[in-house]
């Protein structure tokens, strides 16, 4: 476990020789290098090794060492992040831990000498590592190819299931041994990664049985032998092409195809909480070039919109979302919302909220999540006919949220960050060329969101100079360009909410206002606003 550890140690110096490209060149191809130094290192380990079982616990140590010293012998600064409830090194050793022993034995020459224990535990590997990422990702609130979510997970889980039962019954062990295996394996995933969505769990919980149930009735299928006499079927079970195969569909589902990672949360008017939801968005962003501030707000209005329009299962949000990075994770970053909730009974609603995420990097867990670190909400009494004000602030290491309407501004939420949380935003555009293309991130953003689309005429929302904050004054941006959510990223994979269809907008340049209602003609990605 040398050679990544020293990738560390070069990653680690980077960071505090301020050399920030190549610091990020390096942390961003931890995970990648990690997967395939440790992937080829346990073949050919296993290639030259006569006792399986000695091999797996000489790895099974040095894995253990190398994560030790990942997450606790290092510089306090720049140790890898435990995650939301801790278990992040838990979840990251399993994954290595069940690759190494899977390729191992993959790679060991007098293969068919393992014993039937060695056997079960091969092939619970493979499951565990096969099946790790798309489950992960899952309880983790991202969508895998999100057109068809979630049956590609679905069937990843379901195939791999049936192909363990299926390979344990052939090579001659108990029918509830083949059934067994696929649902102990399953059940130990998941309960090492349900922590993740502690925070939205029962709304993870239906589609967590359903996983449960497909891997259940495919490991009864492979377990109860149906491929008997069918040779054809049999000999694709044993081969390690179909493996390779479950391998490739998991590549292309996360790698080919991007990953689909929202967050974005509501109050609840009836416990006056918040609870999860991928919303709609559309809107504007500042489309100059990054630069840093502590304050940023818009003005808004929902005069013309009639309250009826809006389902009763639904709402008609207005709001400014914005970026903060991490001190010194890289792969960790903060967004901080500030939304007013207009419903269908006419009442209005102020929400705030805080949100800590995380990309693939192995600095963080080597996968995605999110976490809402604070949310306030609290009912605003305000005609439709008003316009009023929302900004957010850094005030020394607090954050605060600020409502404005009939010249009168009130502190409605404030936040104490944490020390990794730089006291600052990203409020422009960062990307590959000086203006707006795909492959960038609109830091500042300024919107209309909802549940789902609202889908007709009757709602009406005008957002009137976004402004950011520059030597201690407030200026109204120079340049403005139209979102829908597909491109609504505050971070390198999160976004504020998917696309809002039938969402038109006209513009007024003088007085940098855009006005958002229901059209046949949506506004589209990077039209220029002003």
């Amino acid at each position: 476990m040398v050679p990544p550890y020293l990738i560390e140690l070069t990653t680690e110096n980077l960071y505090f020789s301020h050399s920030t490209s190549l610091y990020f060149f390096f942390s961003s191809l931890r995970l990648d290098f990690f997967v395939i130094y440790i992937g080829i290192a346990s073949v050919i380990v296993g290639r030259h090794s006569r006792n399986l079982r000695l091999t797996w616990v000489f790895y099974a140590t040095g894995i253990l060492g190398l994560f030790l010293l990942l997450y606790v012998g290092c510089s306090p600064k720049v140790c890898y992040n435990a995650g939301i409830d801790g278990l992040e090194p838990l979840r990251s050793y399993s994954f290595f831990l069940a690759e190494g022993m899977t390729l191992s034995a993959a790679g060991f020459s007098v293969e068919n000498r393992l014993s039937r224990i060695e056997t079960v535990l091969r092939n619970s590997a493979t499951f565990y590592a096969i099946a790790y990422y798309p489950v992960i990702f899952t309880v983790a609130g991202v969508r895998l190819v999100a057109l068809f979510s979630p049956l590609p997970v679905l069937g990843i889980v379901a195939l791999l299931s049936f192909v363990t039962s299926a390979r344990l019954f052939e090579n001659g062990n108990d029918w509830r041994v083949g059934l067994a295996v696929p649902i102990i394996a399953f059940l130990v995933l998941s309960g090492v990664s349900v922590g993740i969505a502690a925070q939205y769990i029962q709304q993870a919980i239906p589609l967590m049985e359903t996983l449960i149930a497909c891997v259940v009735a495919a490991s009864l299928i492979g377990a109860l032998g149906p491929v008997g006499g069918r040779e054809a079927v049999r000999r694709l079970v044993r081969s390690k092409a179909l493996t390779a195969g479950l391998v490739g569909i998991v590549l292309l589902s996360m790698v080919v195809v991007p990953l689909d990672a929202v967050n974005g949360t509501a109050p609840n008017l009836v416990t006056n909480s918040s609870y999860f939801l991928t919303p709609v968005v559309v809107g504007g962003f500042n489309s100059d070039p990054n630069v840093r501030t502590t304050g940023v707000s818009a003005n808004f209005s929902f005069q013309g919109t009639n309250v009826s329009s809006i389902q009763s299962d639904n709402f008609l949000a207005a709001g400014i979302g914005i970026h903060s990075p991490n001190c010194c994770v890289d792969g960790i970053d903060y967004g901080y919302r500030a939304d007013v909730f207009l419903y269908h009974n006419a009442s209005e609603v102020f929400a705030a909220s805080a949100w800590e995420v995380c990309d693939t990097i192995l600095a963080c867990g080597g996968h995605t999540w999110k976490h809402l670190m604070y949310f306030s909400s609290t009912r605003v009494n305000s005609s439709l006919e008003s316009d009023f004000q929302l900004s957010v602030r850094w005030e020394n290491d607090a954050l605060s949220w600020f409502y404005s309407s009939s010249n009168e501004t009130r502190l409605v939420a404030s936040y104490q960050a944490t020390r990794q949380q730089n006291p600052y935003f990203d409020a422009g555009w960062l990307g590959s060329s000086s203006t707006p293309s795909p492959g960038g991130w609109p830091f500042f953003q300024f919107g209309v969101m909802s549940a789902f689309p609202i889908g007709h005429s009757g709602w009406r929302v005008t957002i009137a100079c976004p402004s950011i904050v520059l030597n201690s004054t407030r200026a109204c941006i120079d340049h403005a360009e139209f979102f829908q959510g597909d491109i609504s990223f505050w971070k390198a994979l999160w976004r504020w909410g998917e696309n809002y269809p039938n969402a038109g907008a006209t513009v007024n340049p003088e007085a940098k206002t855009m006005t958002f209602q229901y059209s046949q003609a949506s506004v589209q990605d990077f039209q220029t606003a002003w």
